[in-house]
């Protein structure tokens, strides 16, 4: 054999001689291995669930899309001298504009997602569709599982309707029949013909699951129009493929060029087209639940930091205790070099340990992570490769970092000074370095609980806002009319069976209708208290059309004067109900209900009849908008009917199945009824703050949970090391309460001055999470003083253990202890 493999080969002997040694080792202390295991487990797990979340939002591309490194998506920036803009869609003409004038793109192509109705009647279904131009399946580098994509001759508003469907949607739809191509979906107003399948797990450029794509100038002026009086252009989102030898800032500069000669920059106006990661996280637009996304993972690594400061002081704790038989090792020829390889084995073994258990962790706390944090996306496997070498890294990289220092103190042992004391015995010496690194644990806990108790405290604001309605036992009911035409006179007829069929139904306890509505859309207005345009300025707020048991079924208060009656009616003199805060803008210091005010061009005057209380209309976090309600049927207003509201006298779940039925046996022909607890329109926008808290105060727990591990086991040591000082204080009269309060005052001290150290922290990074929360400041004392007493307290819970055995310690036993 050549020296150098019979090297290789003595190293591999020597490498299996200390992970033999190492695992003998740890199966000796089974208490110090499964606190170090669980504390790499906890926070290479809590890691790894945390990675999950940010590698398919930030770092993987969506799947099947083949370099994706080569694609950007679109962004129009328009800044001013003191506001900026930026926005991830534009016109189809403006897409037309770049697809052509664009050298540095090989490709471009239009996308625009929406939900439509597929079938009708009892058969409809609510289908996510994606309109695309012809070049999207090309441009992202995929081939279809069946037939084909779209070609050019699909794409233009003469062409034959085609659609390709997504391979989940044709196995969950069609049962994967071989026979889809050729067969018709009839979505909106038109029979589409399907001519291929796309990949398996494909999603287009975003996570959202989709079921079909349709060319984007057939489909678009059917779906993206529900009422084609008069017709709007489609609005979609652009992505482009670099051409070979181009760079991002070519095609910016070309991009934007061509977008000046369609809309030249005016006076303090400018214009620019920027190019994003197709990942649209990672773009410009500044979403800042995707920040707070990235504050997480910087949460997740301060608890890996905890556990490691955790096996470290353990590893430090069983060096001192292993310093005799180091100093042994020493003095028989075993070269400083090889002690503290062996010593780093021992960390790897512990890291491979901890990977188990951080993996168990990740498939325990992903998949409800992944549903709070990215709710429409498609599912990810619980546990991938990209994973797995995630956790593996980090767990072996923490391993042997907290393994470093400790193996590196035990190899510079003093081997008279060892080998001259006992055992145990160490003379009372302190290790000042342990002793740091468990204050600086206290701190980085504090500053995670107090984060922890910050968010949830917002939670619990946002959870009891005043909403000024009542969502409980409130249903509404919506038609997807995308692709219907409809007349205004034809849309409401549609609304009012509808209605008619619900009104009266067992469990229904009152219904109305509406033109746009809580938390849903609105149409603006102007109340001016003069009838001329010119003679007076107006007050601006929304305006809904509304029947008269509006407020009744919503629960909207009255505060002041009355409600619609069902007098208030066609050839009745027009009224109107006002909120609060338009009352206070239109007629400050006077009171509204009687005023009159006038609208558009209308020159009759509208009478108030009642101020209604304020009822969140967009954001619930947000103050309510000013609101003027007026009667459905008093003027012929412009606004479609869009919604019947329903509220039920028991569980309004329960009733959604009979009101589907009651519905579409008034009206058969019906496309898609959309029938919802008013709750769903809350919770999406409650879902960030149940995520913040949920993933803080899961943070905030693991950090105490591994602090006081760390206290535990550093208290534990410290008792055994001062066992024959205990020993001495016992026999000169010392009590079992004062050695007890010997070693929680230790406790009490280390954890105060970690207090202190992370109370600064928490003063100088309050205003970096100052605007994620709501309805509590950063200093908030009440959050402040519980999570200092429960940091104490979770030292004086880790300190009375080893507290209780060193007062059972016999002086006797003590003296002789070696």
């Amino acid at each position: 054999m050549n020296p150098p493999a019979a090297q290789f080969v003595r190293m591999i002997d020597t490498l299996l001689l200390d992970l033999r040694y190492a695992i003998r080792s740890l199966r000796r202390t089974p208490g110090f291995t499964f606190a170090a295991v669980a504390c790499l487990a906890l926070g290479v797990g809590a890691n790894g669930v945390m990675f999950g979340v940010i590698d398919r939002l930030f770092l993987r591309a969506p799947p099947g899309i083949v370099a994706p490194g080569r694609l950007g998506r679109v962004y129009l920036k328009a800044k001013g001298q003191t506001w900026e803009h930026i926005r991830d869609y534009a016109t189809y003409p403006e897409f037309q504009r770049l697809r052509d004038g664009v050298s540095s793109f090989s490709s471009v192509a239009a996308f625009a997602p929406l939900t439509a109705t597929l079938n009708r009647g009892s058969q409809a279904l609510s289908v996510n569709v994606v309109m695309v131009s012809h070049t999207f399946f090309d441009l992202m580098g995929v081939k279809p599982a069946r037939g084909r994509t779209f070609a050019p001759d699909d794409d233009h508003a003469s062409a034959a309707p085609a659609a390709v469907v997504s391979y989940g949607f044709w196995k969950r739809q069609f049962g994967g029949d071989p026979t889809i191509l050729g067969q018709p979906l009839d979505i909106g107003n038109r029979s589409y013909t399907v001519v291929g399948v796309s990949p398996e797990g494909f999603t287009g450029a975003d996570l959202t699951p989709v079921d079909v794509w349709l060319p984007v100038e057939v489909a678009g002026p059917d779906l993206e129009i529900g009422f084609l009086e008069p017709p709007i252009n489609v609005t979609v989102q652009i992505v482009g493929r670099l051409a070979s030898g181009y760079a991002f800032e070519s095609a910016e500069e070309q991009a934007t060029a061509v977008e000046h000669e369609t809309y030249p920059d005016r006076p303090g106006l400018t214009t620019r087209v920027l190019l994003g990661p197709i990942q649209a996280a990672r773009g410009p637009l500044r979403d800042p639940q995707l920040l707070m996304s990235k504050w997480l993972g910087v949460v997740s690594l301060v608890v890996l930091l905890i556990a490691c400061l955790n096996v470290t002081n353990l590893l430090f704790a069983r060096a001192i205790r292993r310093r005799r038989e180091v100093a042994i090792r020493l003095a028989i020829g075993v070269g400083r070099r090889r002690l503290v390889r062996q010593l780093l084995v021992e960390g790897a073994v512990l890291s491979a340990l901890g990977v188990l258990g951080a993996v168990a962790l990740a498939v325990v706390g992903s998949p409800a992570i992944q549903r709070l944090a990215l709710p429409g996306a498609v599912p990810a496997p619980i546990v991938d490769s990209r994973l797995l070498l995630f956790s593996l890294g980090t767990a072996v990289v923490a391993g042997l970092v907290a393994s470093l220092a400790p193996a590196l103190t035990a190899s510079r042992t003093d081997l008279a000074a060892a080998l001259a004391s006992g055992a145990y015995d160490r003379g009372g010496r302190r290790f000042p370095l342990s002793t740091r690194l468990l204050i600086t644990q206290v701190a980085l806990s504090l500053v995670l609980v107090v984060g922890a108790g910050l968010f949830i405290d917002s939670l619990r604001h946002v959870e009891t806002i005043d909403l000024g309605f009542q969502p409980a036992r409130l249903l509404t009911v919506h038609f997807d009319l995308k692709g219907r035409a409809l007349k205004r006179a034809d849309n409401d007829a549609l609304y009012r069976r509808a209605s008619s069929a619900v009104d009266g139904l067992p469990g229904v306890q009152s219904m109305s209708f509406s033109s746009g509505g809580l938390l849903g859309s609105a149409s603006s207005a102007s109340v001016r208290q003069g009838a001329s345009r010119s003679s007076s300025v107006g007050t601006q707020a929304w305006s809904y059309l509304v029947s008269t048991t509006y407020f009744q079924t919503t629960g909207i208060r009255i505060l002041e004067g009355r409600g619609f009656e069902p007098t208030d009616r066609a050839g009745a003199p027009e009224v109107a109900v006002v909120s609060t805060s338009l009352a206070k803008s239109a007629w400050p210091g006077q009171d509204a209900v009687g005023k009159c005010f006038f609208m558009g061009d209308d020159r009759n005057c509208i009478r108030v009849v009642g101020v209604a209380g304020e009822a969140k209309n967009s954001w619930i976090t947000k103050a309510a908008d000013p609101v003027l309600y007026h009667v459905y049927g008093q003027e012929d207003w412009s606004n479609p009917l869009d919604q019947i509201w329903v509220k039920t006298s028991g569980d309004a779940n329960a009733l959604i199945p009979v009101l589907r039925q009651r519905i579409l046996a008034a009206v058969p022909d019906a496309p898609f009824v959309d029938i919802q607890p008013m709750q769903a329109r809350i919770d999406p926008q409650v879902r960030p703050w149940v995520l913040d808290g949920t993933l803080f105060g899961t943070y905030g727990a693991l950090a105490l949970l591994l602090t006081g591990l760390g206290l535990y086991g550093v208290l534990a040591y410290s008792v055994t090391e001062r066992t024959r000082e205990i020993g001495i204080r016992r026999a000169l009269g010392a009590g079992g309460r004062s050695v007890v309060g010997m070693v929680v005052r230790d406790a009490a001290g280390l954890t105060a001055v970690g207090v202190v150290v992370g109370g600064v922290a928490v003063a100088l990074g309050g205003k970096l999470v100052a605007s994620f929360l709501f309805g509590v400041t950063p200093s908030d004392p009440r959050v402040l003083g519980g999570a200092v007493a429960v940091l104490l307290l979770t030292g004086l819970v880790a300190s009375w253990l080893p507290a209780r055995r060193a007062a059972k310690i016999d002086p006797m036993v003590a003296l002789r202890y070696e």
